[in-house]
C-alpha cells in the first residue's frame, strides 16, 4: 500500500526533521567525497557553506516544515557539527575513493493488462 500510495498515486509524507538532518550531512559528505575523488580535499567550512546555501532549497524539494526558527537553527548547527565531527576522523592516509554513489530516477511503466494480452505476453 505505502508503494502505491507513494510510486503510483503520488502522495508524499512530509520529512521528519530527522530525516531531513540526515539527508543534509549525507549531501555534505557525498559533496567533500567527490572532491576527494577528484584529488581536491575540501575544507569543512567549505562543505558547510554548501549545505548552508541550499538549505532553502532542500526543505523546499523534501516538503520540510520547521516548527519554528529554533528548530531550523538547530537543526543546520547540528548538520555541520556533524559534517566537521566526520570529516575530522577521516584517517589522512585514507584511499582517494573509487567511486561515489549516484542518484538516479527512472519511471515506472506498466502495461496495461490489454496491451499484455494483445501482444501475447
Amino acid at each position: 500500500m505505502a508503494f502505491k500510495l507513494k510510486y503510483i498515486d503520488g502522495l508524499t509524507t512530509p520529512t521528519s526533521p530527522a530525516l531531513f538532518l540526515g539527508g543534509r550531512v549525507h549531501a555534505g559528505l557525498e559533496l567533500w567525497y567527490r572532491h576527494r575523488q577528484l584529488g581536491i580535499t575540501l575544507d569543512t567550512a567549505d562543505v558547510t557553506k554548501s549545505i548552508e546555501e541550499g538549505w532553502g532549497r532542500a526543505a523546499e524539494d523534501d516538503g520540510m516544515v520547521f516548527k519554528d526558527s529554533d528548530q531550523e537553527q538547530t537543526l543546520r548547527t547540528q548538520t555541520g557539527r556533524l559534517i566537521e565531527a566526520y570529516i575530522a576522523h577521516v584517517p589522512a592516509d585514507e584511499p582517494k575513493p573509487l567511486a561515489v554513489e549516484a542518484t538516479m530516477e527512472a519511471p515506472l511503466v506498466v502495461k496495461p493488462a490489454n496491451a499484455l494480452l494483445a501482444s501475447g505476453g
